[in-house]
């Protein structure tokens, strides 16, 4: 049961460190979109319905891109509607898709608060390989696991050899 748990935080672990550019725009977390607009008399959004109307602007421009022959490179589907497709747009791009939603600057700042959520915290090789070493599944046989100095280390290749 032990060595199960430790399994499944594994996996829970690389699930979260996977990468965000598959991450959908319309998932993103609601304290992105918060005060994002200057308040104007003329429209006042929820977080909620902020993202939806953010989210749907920006799969109708990756269409209208993609049919009026815009940079294929830019746009790799016919929508935008992941953080990787929308990272690789130019700024005057999501502006010409978000107007008049958002004004420059707010869209400066959706930017921002984007890559802010979505950018990993910066790691050197040295904090990686000791995360590596830390990792480790045991064999709950405690003589063993003593040996191995807490079991078998994740990304190695263990070999173990003996009399018979």
């Amino acid at each position: 049961a032990n060595c199960d748990h430790r399994r499944t935080n594994l996996l829970f672990h690389n699930q979260k460190t996977m990468s965000s550019s598959n991450r959908s725009i319309a998932r993103l977390p609601l304290h992105i979109f918060t005060e994002l607009i200057s308040h104007r008399d003329d429209e006042q959004y929820e977080p909620t319905d902020l993202r939806a109307a953010i989210s749907r602007k920006l799969e109708q421009a990756g269409r209208s891109m993609v049919n009026k022959g815009g940079n294929s490179s830019a746009v790799s589907s016919e929508t935008i509607s992941t953080v990787g497709e929308l990272m690789r747009l130019t700024p005057p791009s999501i502006l010409r898709a978000l107007d008049p939603l958002l004004t420059n600057d707010e869209c400066l700042t959706l930017m921002k608060r984007i890559c802010t959520v979505c950018t990993p915290a910066p790691a050197t090789a040295k904090d990686l390989l000791q995360k590596v070493q830390n990792q480790c599944i045991p064999c709950d046989v405690k003589a063993l696991d003593h040996c191995l100095r807490g079991g078998f280390r994740i990304g190695t290749i263990t070999e173990i050899v003996g009399r018979a």
